[in-house]
């Protein structure tokens, strides 16, 4: 294997023609020792096997994706720095956004390359950290750069809006959401819809609630011109789920909201994001509605479901609606925090 990987030419090779498969000397960078230590990496990650009495190496069936964060890991333990490289130069996996602190740790173990494109990702890593002050200058810069594709900037940019109005840095998160939104028309439908699901859910955050409701209907617009695919109807079962959750803000309708996030629970296949989400507003509005064993029921389904943070909001809610909420709605002083996916 390792002959192949490497491009050797020998007797082996030869009788059994693998100097004509793809893969013959995409590995040619790696010496023989390093590539053994890959393989050793792999065995004991559990993607590889040796079967028979030769023992032969053979892909287990959980290699056949294998994940950028394990690849990953593997190349850091053989030194293998040139592919480690091209991870954070392709944002493979999106670890920048999925494990911004271990794409950050790579980042500074590998020589840069002096990509703009790695550069880029390593600043959405830090301001998915929180570490604004530090991404500022790069994000000022790299959100301009006509070099840069398209969705590249969006997503810098988007992740910039985001975490500059959780810190209530309004102001310089507008120059974002302006660069943002001028760079939709050059986006794919898929992606001009995440860009505008991002502004909303900015938007939501600063408490303009019309301005969310316009901009989740400019991204439902925006999914309904992307070809047929699981993602868009993912994305577009949790827009509905954030009109539905936004339509209590802007008009105070209960009732109409709540049947249709109870409708789109009963059709099924939804990931745990947009179930956990649709169940918390649900039991909002069947709280305003004085139905509360019905939404405890709501909330104890999502629980499992999320995340730590998530589980700890539920659970404050579930608090609130066993001992609390009485009390509340009677002095009618009621405010329940409720969810928006895809922040």
């Amino acid at each position: 294997m390792i002959d192949v990987l490497r491009g050797k030419q020998t007797d082996k090779v030869a009788q059994h023609g693998h100097q004509a498969l793809s893969t013959f000397g995409v590995g040619a960078d790696l010496s023989e020792a390093q590539w053994r230590s890959v393989l050793r990496q792999l065995i004991a990650l559990g993607y590889l096997k040796t079967e028979g009495e030769y023992n032969t190496l053979e892909l287990d069936a959980s290699a056949q994706r294998l994940e950028a964060l394990e690849r990953g890991l593997a190349f850091e333990r053989a030194g293998y720095y040139s592919a480690l490289n091209g991870l954070l130069v392709s944002g493979a996996g999106s670890l920048e956004q999925q494990r911004p602190e271990v794409f950050l740790h790579w980042h500074e173990l590998v020589p840069s390359d002096g990509s703009d494109e790695r550069l880029l990702n390593a600043t959405v890593a830090r301001l998915f950290l929180d570490r604004i002050d530090e991404a500022l200058p790069d994000a000022t810069r790299l959100v301009r750069m006509a070099t840069l594709a398209p969705n590249l900037r969006a997503r810098l940019a988007g992740t910039a809006v985001f975490a500059l109005s959780g810190a209530k840095r309004f102001e310089a998160a507008d120059l974002f959401a302006e660069q943002l939104q001028g760079l939709i028309a050059d986006l794919k439908p898929l992606e001009a819809g995440f860009a505008w699901r991002r502004l909303a859910s900015v938007a939501y955050m600063r408490g303009h609630f019309e301005e969310t409701e316009q901009h989740f209907h400019a991204a439902l617009a925006a999914f309904g011109q992307a070809e047929p695919s699981a993602m868009r109807t993912s994305a577009e079962t949790q827009l509905k789920a954030n009109l539905y959750s936004v339509a209590l803000d802007v008009r105070g309708e209960i009732e109409g909201p709540l049947a249709g996030q109870l409708e789109l629970l009963e059709h099924g296949g939804l990931d745990d994001l947009t179930q956990v989400t649709l169940r918390q507003n649900a039991a909002v509005s069947l709280a305003l509605l004085n139905e509360v064993d019905a939404a405890v029921a709501q909330l104890k389904i999502a629980l499992p479901l999320t995340s730590a943070y998530g589980k700890l909001l539920i659970e404050t809610m579930l608090a609130y609606f066993t001992r609390d909420l009485a009390e509340s709605l009677a002095a009618r002083t009621v405010h329940i925090p409720r969810a928006v996916v895809g922040a």
